[in-house]
């Protein structure tokens, strides 16, 4: 139910008597993280990488330490966590997308953007690599190819609200004023309020 502070509370009350359960602190470690304590769920997977745990899974030992590099932005140790889960798992999508976000953060949006290429190719209907891609293209400066993106997303998961304001910003980049108000327009009947979207709408 997302109630982390409670799952958290239960986890420490059963790693107190079973201090070897990996799986337990796994968990607990997944939850420090969604709490976004990135330091306590460091100290708990730092515990599983050195006991080397063979009850779980080393590629989701690997992402999960990675995932909480990105919280503390060191991206070059998640990075390095990732290219090893692909090494394990060659096709692992939400790896491929994290390591594409990590060269993003690390300066490399040029190595990101290559890396999308690659994963689209295999996986061309993957909405959050589509719509990666299509910010750094907006980034470069390449307005109509992070249109086709945004359009391409927007197809695919018409029920995400923040992809209309997305391309909305482009659209606007592009000249195309009446088609991001449609946009804009949109987002707003799917929730978004238009408070939040002031600023765009101040350049119609």
């Amino acid at each position: 139910r997302a109630d982390y502070s409670e799952a958290v509370k239960v986890f420490t009350e059963i790693l107190k008597v079973h201090p070897e359960r990996h799986e337990v602190r796994f968990d607990r470690a997944t939850c420090y993280l969604e709490q976004g304590n990135a330091r306590l769920a460091r100290t708990d997977m730092d515990v599983l990488m050195a006991a080397s745990p063979t009850s779980l899974d080393r590629k989701e030992l690997l992402f999960l330490r990675a995932a909480i590099s990105m919280k503390e932005r060191l991206y070059r140790a998640a990075k390095a966590d990732l290219e090893e889960v692909l090494q394990l798992s060659p096709e692992n999508v939400s790896a491929s997308l994290l390591l594409s976000i990590a060269d993003e953060k690390d300066g490399r949006p040029q190595e990101a953007l290559d890396r999308l290429n690659v994963l689209l190719q295999a996986h061309p209907e993957e909405v959050q690599a589509l719509v990666l891609r299509a910010d750094l293209e907006a980034g470069f400066g390449r307005f109509e190819a992070a249109r086709v993106d945004y359009d391409t997303a927007i197809r695919l998961a018409p029920e995400q609200a923040d992809l209309y304001v997305r391309r909305a910003s482009v659209l606007l980049r592009c000249g195309a004023k009446g088609a991001a108000r449609k946009d804009l327009d949109e987002a707003v009947r799917r929730g978004i309020p238009r408070s939040a979207l002031l600023s765009l709408y101040e350049e119609l």
